[in-house]
């Protein structure tokens, strides 16, 4: 039988190899890592003479070279501590604590006579396996094809055909057609248009949108194989889609995110939604919007930046975001291609100052660190600069919840009325642990938490549509749910 992959990890945010060794080896769902001593990445010197430093230093780089294999400390099976003297074990302990939490790994400790380098005080070994949670049903369906795959075609299909598989909720509100783009050299990506179905028709008249343009470019993967190629390596792509940092954007168009970018063409189907926003930017407008997980599209974010000018849209700055290398590869080219429409389309009589951006957002996971420091790394320019953030459907791993509250407080704007503004279903408890986490920090961070149930901020035609029931009145959330999602919003206050 056909091994599943090898896969090299380096990266520099650890200490550099410096002999004929790397600093980790993933093999299939396990990675073994190189002895980590507590040297600056960026200096190759002890973080300090102490053991406390070089313990807080060796398990950072543990920790960075984990999470660039795709994995979190979480993962992490089987620890072996390396201790020039034994009587610093209660000082190890004590921070070892901060960098893992129960569930605990097997440990074994032992004093040894002589550890590399002068000064050395420790040396960790790590074993990591990677956690069952992260499997799904779509993900299990890519590892089964591509077990089936040939390696002489190279290239395992993400689906049968050229065409993207919708959601049936997608193609309900929007009409998605492919678009032929000469300049995309990439034969493994698909473009498409998807253009908003108003869905409920008021009156005879042609609806004017409140939008530059009237529809979405997208661009998404159709594929999970970059190259082409004759031997196993073509296995390697879908391992990073199987054990990567959260590839979960990469392989679908989520239903939240579509529902939340049609929500910017139709204020009238979503009027709870609109509410919040309203009451919210009564005496400002929006100017800084900034969309977090934004997956391989960032509809959400892209919608947002069609918005025209308005009482509470004044949008001058855009940030789309995820986590995932490939997603914001894929975002950026959807960010240049959507920036020049905006400008072919913008009227020339107004000025036009909207500028769009993308990063990679990361934030670490809550076991990895302290409290005081769980927080994604932020350009000090991005410090509560946005007035709106939006996300969808990012709450179901719940060990980076308290550091995904830390990054959002980070860069929502201190003034009153800022908004973060999010769609996603329950998923089991995990939605309702992320908003109780966020109740019990309104005060700390100084916004009010709502959970909105799908019957509070949509119409009930739209509802009807959706669910195709249109004879039904009324609704039990707890159904809805599943389909649609509710809708998350945290306000700051005074």
């Amino acid at each position: 039988m056909s091994r599943l992959g090898r896969k090299i990890i380096n990266t520099p945010r650890a200490p550099k190899s410096i002999g004929p060794y790397n600093q980790g080896v993933a093999v299939n769902n396990t990675l073994y890592i190189s002895g980590q001593l507590g040297l600056d990445p960026d200096t190759m010197l002890f973080a300090g003479d102490d053991v406390e430093s070089q313990t807080h230093q060796s398990l950072k780089n543990i920790r960075e070279v984990v999470q660039s294999a795709g994995f979190t400390m979480r993962d992490v099976v089987k620890t072996t501590l390396l201790l020039a003297d034994m009587n610093d074990f209660g000082k190890v302990n004590t921070i070892y604590a901060q960098y893992f939490a129960d569930p605990y790994p097997a440990r074994a400790t032992y004093q040894v006579e002589c550890l590399p380098k002068e000064l050395c005080s420790i040396e960790f070994h790590i074993l990591v396996m990677n956690k069952g949670n992260r499997s799904s049903s779509q993900l299990w369906s890519i590892l089964a094809r591509a077990v089936k795959c040939s390696y002489k075609e190279g290239k395992p299909k993400l689906s049968c055909s050229r065409h993207f598989e919708t959601s049936r909720l997608t193609k309900k509100v929007f009409e998605v057609h492919l678009l032929e783009q000469s300049a995309e050299i990439d034969e493994n990506t698909l473009w498409l248009e998807l253009v908003p179905r108003p869905v409920i028709h008021q009156s005879n008249d042609s609806l004017e949108l409140p939008t530059i343009v009237s529809s979405l470019h997208v661009r998404i993967y159709k594929t999970l194989s970059i190259a082409k190629t004759t031997d196993s390596s073509c296995m390697n792509p879908l391992l990073d889609v199987l054990t990567g940092f959260d590839n979960t954007g990469n392989v679908h168009l989520w239903s939240s995110e579509i529902l939340l970018a049609h929500s910017m063409f139709f204020d009238c189907l979503y009027p709870g939604l609109w509410n919040e926003l309203y009451n919210n930017f009564g005496d400002h407008p929006i100017e800084n919007v900034c969309e977090l997980c934004a997956g391989m599209t960032g509809a959400a974010g892209l919608a947002i930046s069609l918005r025209k000018y308005s009482n509470i849209f004044k949008t001058s700055y855009v940030l789309i975001t995820d986590g995932n290398d490939q997603c914001v590869a894929s975002i950026s080219s959807i960010i240049e291609h959507n920036s020049k429409r905006l400008l072919d389309n913008c009227n020339l009589d107004q000025d036009f100052l909207l500028h769009m951006d993308v990063k990679n957002i990361r934030w670490p996971e809550d076991s990895s660190r302290s409290s005081s420091s769980l927080i994604a790394e932020l350009d000090e320019s991005l410090v509560h600069r946005f007035d709106l953030i939006i996300a969808a459907d990012c709450f179901f791993d719940q060990s980076y919840h308290l550091s995904m509250l830390n990054t959002i407080n980070r860069l929502l704007s201190l003034q009153s009325g800022s908004t973060f503004l999010a769609i996603s279903p329950l998923r089991g408890n995990s939605l309702h642990n992320f908003i109780n986490l966020a109740y019990r920090m309104e005060q700390t961070y100084s916004w009010t938490v709502k959970l909105i149930p799908p019957s509070d901020y949509l119409s009930s035609q739209f509802i009807s549509y959706l669910i195709d029931e249109s004879n039904r009145v009324q609704f039990n959330d707890s159904e809805l749910d599943n389909k649609i999602g509710h809708l998350i919003a945290f306000t700051r206050t005074n």
